[in-house]
């Protein structure tokens, strides 16, 4: 079983973008998720862009272009990955966690924290 693996890709490398007048910064890009572990592991390509205090808050725009679906833990800064019961990424219905050393695939994603 391989460690979880994510990679962001922001649309501006290596800061966020301060909002006008603000302490607040922006990110956007794409993060892949390369291998997916059900033990969590920071993406600090994206949580080193802000102050870790307050949390940074990530918004994924939808399904990776796999098909899973995603959420933001703020506890470990990282993305849980879920998938349909009936193990098809597009299920409607019920979802369960991806199984362990899974390609969860690509998410947009929008970061919105106090810059650094």
């Amino acid at each position: 079983m391989a460690a979880y693996a994510a990679t962001a890709t922001l649309e501006h490398p290596g800061k966020s973008e301060r909002l006008h007048l603000s302490r607040l910064g922006i990110a956007y890009g794409q993060v892949n998720v390369t291998n997916y572990n059900s033990t969590l592991v920071e993406i600090t390509g994206i949580t080193n862009l802000f102050r870790s205090d307050p949390t940074v808050v990530v918004i994924l725009d939808g399904p990776s272009d796999e098909g899973y679906h995603g959420t933001w833990v703020q506890a470990s800064g990282s993305i849980k990955c879920w998938a349909g019961v009936d193990a098809s990424a597009t299920a409607d219905g019920p979802e369960v966690e991806l199984t362990d050393d899974t390609d969860a695939g690509s998410f947009n994603f929008l970061a919105i924290g106090v810059a650094r």
